[in-house]
């Protein structure tokens, strides 16, 4: 077997296998389960995982031959340890990416809801669609199956620097709006930092390890890489690096940046654990756009998860009692105010922004959609 990998092509099988869906399929369930100390919970799976990377690279630089774990369970155990190992791999592996595919598949319906929400009073509902959600995700994941069939491996490094842009931009662009927002609101965004004491950040651990995981597939094509004693142990730490200095600014990020007037999240910590959603948003000069979530933290018990439940269904009660409210809302250039009104001229002046209304007529009803 050619040895045609070196330390850039190598460290970019470790970053292409880590840095991907992870982060935004788990850092909702993170964040929920211990506010902004999931940055702390990242931090310290990646201490962790450079241990378990440490250890792999001394088992490949043993064993310089292409197999990962199943070569090192066969070399030290016996070929049924490695047979074993192996299906418990690929199981890890088959897990791994159906989280992937359903996060994929739901932030693609949730894309595709907000571009034909306009078109469709119905597209807000595609996300709790299950049957759609599950045929997006299997569906996507059978395309890009067949797409590896017959693509070139040598093009997967264009792949590894496309996502790597792609969250620069996000980080760049997230730390500019970091910056530009009131120290105090920053602030006050990781406060508590640890918001629901210990046994939550090491639950947000538990959700997130997954994320890190891809830096073996380095040693699983160990004999192909050049000075693989040299080699595979830089790589395994250098994509390990990478995926931290990618994931540690976003989740600051994520959790730092302000949100905007007209959307708001609100969570429920009784007997239950939901987190309420609102976004309004705009659409022309007569139509704005009022859209509510409800979510709650996966991985509670049967009675928690019944409690929980109903209260989200008190809450959908409560809102479509609003909903006369909504649908026959005149436009007030001065509205009298209380203040639990919330920030309505703050809201105003931040879309205005975006719109002209010169052409427009005078706005008379916002409708709720």
């Amino acid at each position: 077997m050619t040895r045609r990998f070196g330390l850039a092509g190598a460290t970019g099988i470790g970053v292409g296998a880590i840095v991907g869906g992870g982060i935004l399929a788990l850092a909702g369930a993170t964040l929920a389960a211990t506010g902004p100390a999931a940055i702390a919970a990242f931090a310290l799976n990646g201490v962790i995982a450079l241990l378990t990377a440490i250890s792999f690279a001394e088992m490949a630089s043993k064993f310089p031959e292409s197999g990962g774990t199943y070569t090192f369970s066969k070399k030290v155990l016996s070929v049924e340890a490695a047979f074993t190992v192996g299906w418990v791999v690929w199981f890890a592996s088959i897990v791994a990416a159906a989280l992937y595919a359903i996060g994929f598949s739901y932030f693609a319906v949730l894309i595709a809801s907000d571009i034909c929400g306009p078109c469709d009073g119905d597209a807000s509902g595609w996300t709790s669609n299950p049957a759609l959600l599950t045929s997006v995700a299997i569906g996507t994941t059978l395309l890009i199956a067949a797409q590896l069939m017959f693509q070139s491996a040598s093009s997967g490094h264009w792949i590894n620097i496309a996502k790597v842009v792609v969250f620069g931009a996000l980080i760049a662009g997230g730390l500019w709006a970091v910056v530009r927002q009131p120290v105090g609101d920053t602030r006050s965004m990781l406060t508590p930092f640890v918001a629901h004491g210990w046994h939550g950040l090491f639950q947000a651990m538990g959700y997130s390890f997954i994320a890190l995981q891809g830096f073996d597939l380095i040693a699983a094509v160990g004999g192909e890489i050049r000075e693989p004693q040299r080699t595979i142990p830089r790589a395994m730490i250098f994509s390990l690096a990478i995926a931290l200095l990618i994931y540690l600014p976003l989740l600051f990020v994520i959790t730092t940046v302000g949100i905007e007037p007209g959307q708001s999240i609100v969570e429920y910590e009784d007997v239950t654990h939901v987190i309420q959603s609102q976004q309004v948003t705009p659409i022309d000069a007569q139509t704005t756009h009022v859209r509510w979530q409800l979510y709650h933290i996966p991985g509670l018990s049967e009675g928690k998860l019944r409690v929980t439940q109903a209260r989200m269904r008190d809450l959908i009660k409560q809102i479509e009692q609003d909903m006369p409210i909504w649908n026959n809302k005149l436009n007030l250039e001065k509205p009298l105010l209380v203040q639990g009104d919330g920030p309505i001229l703050a809201y105003r002046k931040n879309y205005d922004r975006y719109f002209d209304y010169s052409d427009d007529p005078e706005p008379a009803v916002v409708a709720a959609e």
